[in-house]
């Protein structure tokens, strides 16, 4: 591994890591060596029925179909353009202006090439903001400079990629969202556009001239589980990283990018990279410390000489992931068409940055993150590392000695509602789980975990030492180093299973070994009550009871629920700094005449999003509310077939680790199918 002097400081020292960082493989800093100036050009598109009926007539006279794929039905003539520069710093300004001609075109000549990717408050990025009457379509671009023209096509689709970068992207502790690498606002752009018209078939996509419905549907398209999506959260995580550039952030901080974009790029909702291997990873960002792969694969080795990897081979595979994401990043959009493989490993897109599939070779320098994507395909299948431990892993290739000795690799402690904890009576219920690491050799075993409380009413007031601290003792699950409180939700409570809401408690996590000697951790937790959200479809609030079914005619209906700054907002406690708020959701048919939801039957689509969290307040449904086809496949009727959506709302920290859990909001829908207004 190699080191960068630690005698700088400060932004000097990680403005020099980050250049390093994305020079190495022939990437760039975020601005280019070519043109400094760059010509935009590109034709508006839009659907009549977005404009006012005198203008939509107006259009309809004169305009011509488009000449790019887009759900818009004819270009805008005559409309206003304008170039607004958006600023890392959350200012804007328009900086030229024109008007398109009778077929929807543009020109925008000699705009300066953008800024993005150092975290500097003077990174910028364009929008191109076109008007006609009061509706306003908008496309995001980002000039690099490698090439002196760039086509911009303005859109629908366009106007929501503008959105999710503006009104969805979002880094943890920012109050601006820095500015990422050109490329990506490409990426988010043109495959917005692909999704949309994968959607357009069974959702509504609102009006550009409302607002808030395309904020609402901005959200949706960054958690419709498409390409969208992925290249949204590459776009946060690029702005994060960029951010980390500046210095200003503490390891704390630091460790937590890493671990929630391993989570991220392995789709997993447990930690993959666990905290106490974060925190050296972290030290390893700060100093600019990178990684070649074959010092990853030789400390991959080192504790595998049984199954070892094979350093060429390995690159070789990450080189064809590359080339995957190379291929669909330089291809036309497709509207209707995923561009990004479906079973591309997405920590290698989201750490992309610098690392091209012809440059990529055993001595490419890795910084921590894309080192972490490379770990996470060095096993068989990807992120399945076998019986390989990540802990001890990365304590051998950062030869960090800390990691060679047992310890307390992961705690989560969290309060979630029900299992007869009354919150009316300010009560919440407990759970814990506890990872311990043992390296590989070690002859000790774990005889017991055991937390401990500050507050004597908090762990069902268990006091068997007489002490007044509440004890548990968590039981061993799955792995053997894994430890979990255990509750029976068919029982009362039994000790350890409420505790206070909205009140400070430390816990003192004891790990005994069988040799009698202990691992301590602590943990400060202030058990706050999470609210459920309320939930919205196509506008309309959801205040139904979870029996009435609301009707729709879209097969995947917009999902809203309450933005995650009001449930911040609404804490009586202040949460940890770094806290934020997350969703996961649910989305089922339901048959009434049984009074369930459907398992087993492809027809019957079900998706969970488990463990996966999202800050966005909106989703898509990834399938069809398709109550004909599940009818058919269980012995009923359509109208007896209705959809269940479960939105659960969490508080996390920064490492995406849970804080508190709600109740679950549920609320039923239904497909009008013959225009009754009712179900089926």
């Amino acid at each position: 591994m190699t080191e960068t002097s630690k005698s700088l400081s400060g932004l000097f020292i990680f403005s020099l890591i980050l250049i390093g960082y994305l020079s190495a493989c022939g990437g760039s800093s975020g601005t280019s060596s070519g043109a400094t100036t760059v010509d935009l050009s590109g034709q508006v598109a839009i659907r009549s029925s977005d404009l006012s009926a005198d203008l939509s007539a107006q259009i309809n006279l004169l305009g011509t179909p488009p000449d790019f794929a887009t759900i818009g039905d004819t270009n805008l003539a005559n409309a206003e353009v304008s170039l607004v520069q958006k600023n890392a710093d959350g200012t804007e300004e328009s900086i030229a202006t024109t008007t398109t001609d009778a077929s929807g075109n543009y020109t925008l000549s000699s705009v300066p090439i953008c800024q993005g990717g150092t975290g500097a408050s003077d990174d910028f990025y364009y929008e191109i903001q076109v008007s006609s009457g009061d509706t306003t379509i908008a496309a995001p671009a980002c000039p690099s400079g490698d090439s002196t023209e760039e086509t911009v096509n303005v859109s629908p689709e366009s106007n929501l990629a503008a959105k999710i970068i503006s009104e969805v992207a979002k880094v943890p502790g920012s109050e601006n969202t820095p500015i990422p690498l050109p490329e990506t606002f490409k990426d988010l752009r043109n495959f917005t556009e692909g999704d949309v018209g994968t959607l357009e078939e069974d959702i509504t996509i609102p009006s550009a001239s409302d607002a808030e419905a395309s904020i609402d549907m901005a959200n949706g398209m960054a958690a419709a589980g498409g390409d969208a999506e992925k290249a949204y959260k590459k776009y946060q995580f690029e702005a994060e990283f960029a951010r980390n550039s500046l210095g200003n952030n503490s390891q704390e901080e630091l460790a937590a990018y890493l671990a929630r974009v391993a989570k991220e790029g392995c789709e997993s909702g447990d930690a993959v990279l666990p905290q106490a291997a974060a925190d050296v990873m972290a030290e390893a960002l700060a100093a600019g410390t990178t990684f070649t792969p074959q010092e990853i694969v030789t400390a991959f080795n080192t504790i595998n000489p049984g199954d070892p990897a094979d350093a060429a081979t390995k690159v070789a595979e990450y080189s064809t992931e590359l080339e995957s994401i190379e291929a669909a990043q330089a291809s036309e959009v497709t509207v209707g068409q995923a561009a990004l493989d479906s079973e591309l490993n997405l920590g290698v897109f989201y750490t992309q940055r610098n690392l091209a599939s012809d440059t990529l070779s055993e001595t490419s320098e890795l910084a921590p993150d894309q080192a972490m994507a490379f770990i996470e395909k060095l096993g068989n299948t990807d992120c399945n590392l076998g019986n390989t431990n990540i802990t001890q892993l990365i304590g051998t290739l950062t030869e960090n000695t800390a990691l060679q000795e047992p310890q307390i690799e992961q705690v989560v402690i969290y309060n979630d509602s029900g299992f007869n904890c009354d919150s009316g009576s300010g009560l919440g219920h407990f759970i814990a789980t506890v990872d311990v690491y043992l390296p590989a050799g070690e002859e000790r075993t774990i005889t017991s975990v055991v937390i401990t409380s500050t507050d004597s009413t908090a762990l069902g007031g268990n006091e068997p030492s007489g002490d007044g601290l509440g004890t548990i003792t968590l039981t061993q699950q799955g792995a053997s180093t894994h430890f979990v409180s255990q509750t029976d939700p068919n029982t009362p409570p039994s000790p350890g299973d409420c505790v206070t809401l909205d009140q400070e408690v430390t816990y003192t996590v004891t790990v005994t070994l069988s040799d009698a000697s202990t691992i301590t951790d602590t943990v400060v937790r202030t058990h706050p009550e999470t609210q459920e959200s309320v939930i919205s479809m196509n506008g309309n609030v959801l205040a139904q009871a979870n029996s009435t079914p609301a009707v729709t005619t879209d097969k995947r209906p917009l999902i809203s629920w309450t933005p995650p700054e009001d449930i911040l907002a609404a804490y009586e406690v202040t949460p940890p700094e770094g806290s934020q708020v997350k969703y996961s959701y649910e989305f089922s048919h339901y048959n009434l005449d049984t009074d369930n939801f459907i398992t087993g039957e492809t027809a019957c689509a079900f998706v969970n999003s488990g463990s996966a969290f999202y800050s966005t307040n909106s989703f898509i449904p990834t399938v069809d509310c398709d109550p004909e086809a599940c009818a058919a496949a269980v012995g009923t009727t359509a109208d007896r077939i209705t959809c269940r959506i479960n939105i659960q709302t969490y508080l996390l920290d920064a490492f995406d680790q849970l804080q508190s859990q709600a109740a679950g909001s549920f609320r039923q829908i239904c497909v009008d199918l013959d225009g009754d207004d009712n179900c089926g």
